[in-house]
């Protein structure tokens, strides 16, 4: 389960990148981008157009989309947590198309998904996903999908959650996030409220 919400210990999530020979480990907060990696880890900083992964620092859990599923209440494509150690996101600057450059603190960003996962296909050719459908095997081009946080909220246990998915749709003002630059290690994290955790 994704969701959005209140700053603390389930808004932390790893970026590892695999544009360089070891993997660059940075820390960040509801997809924002630490420049404080850990000590044995490559410092590079992460560049736009990389293939990189996310990875939840509580669950240690990696981000992904599983676009045979879609969700309940959008109808979007399904983004979830699991073991999949894959890099199948890249970041595209919102304002700036020519992504040359680093991903900085307070950059507007996109989250695209990289259709190249092996467990989305089952073909050699790239440009085609295999849909299951009620036990119809159905053919699709694939698409550009881009990590979106929109209106629509969910229940589990009495507690609501806004609801994030990827879609193939028109690019909006609820695809785009926000870098925020967070320490690491995390010391004294305090929520909006002033709380630590």
């Amino acid at each position: 389960m994704v969701y959005c919400g209140d700053f603390g210990p389930n808004a932390l999530w790893s970026i590892n990148n695999n544009n360089n020979n070891n993997n660059n480990n940075n820390i960040i907060k509801a997809f924002g981008v630490s420049s404080h990696p850990s000590r044995d880890l490559d410092p590079n900083p992460i560049d736009y157009k990389s293939s990189i992964q996310l990875q939840h620092k509580t669950f240690s859990k990696f981000f992904y989309t599983n676009i045979s599923k879609q969700s309940p209440t959008s109808k979007h494509f399904e983004v979830c947590c699991g073991n999949n150690y894959q890099f199948p996101w890249s970041i595209k600057h919102y304002h700036n198309h020519d992504n040359k450059e680093n991903v900085k603190s307070q950059d507007i960003i996109l989250l695209q998904w990289n259709n190249n996962d092996s467990n989305n296909f089952d073909n050699d050719d790239n440009d085609i996903f295999v849909y299951p459908h009620h036990n119809n095997v159905q053919r699709e081009r694939t698409k550009n999908m881009f990590l979106r946080s929109h209106d629509l909220n969910f229940t589990v246990d009495n507690e609501s959650y806004q609801e994030v998915v990827t879609h193939d749709h028109r690019i909006g003002g609820n695809d785009q996030w926000c870098i925020e630059l967070v320490e690491h290690p995390q010391k004294n994290l305090t929520n909006s409220h002033g709380n630590e955790y």
